[in-house]
């Protein structure tokens, strides 16, 4: 049985057009385009976990729990992105939202919880 072509870039670094196409949304924000994106997708300001300095990263939240208010975003590439690795040593500076503005309370979720919202996704 033959392997699909690139598929092993699932688990390391996507290949250099993809990464692009990914930095698109960064950029809708950079401009004060983020509205654009609709209500599908966040940008986060994390802390460096080394530096120190403020990263910003945008993902695409896998549910909006409106009653608590709560944004679930899911690591793609499991817990060796160093986003996740930067959230788990420090908690997340910021978080906007189309034009809306605020700081998270953050917490990770129990196994129970990602598998129900694995499944509802």
């Amino acid at each position: 049985m033959a392997a699909a072509p690139h598929a092993g870039w699932l688990t390391s670094r996507p290949p250099r057009a993809l990464r692009w196409a990914l930095r698109l949304p960064s950029t809708h924000y950079r401009l004060q385009l983020g509205w654009l994106l609709g209500h599908r997708f966040l940008l986060l300001t994390h802390r460096g976990r080394r530096t120190g300095r403020a990263h910003q990263t945008v993902l695409e939240f896998v549910c909006h729990k409106r009653r608590t208010d709560e944004y679930i975003v899911a690591a793609g590439w499991g817990g060796r992105v160093g986003r996740y690795r930067n959230l788990l040593a420090n908690p997340a500076l910021a978080i906007r939202i189309g034009r809306r503005h605020f700081t998270p309370v953050q917490r990770f979720l129990t196994t129970a919880e990602v598998q129900a919202i694995l499944r509802g996704y």
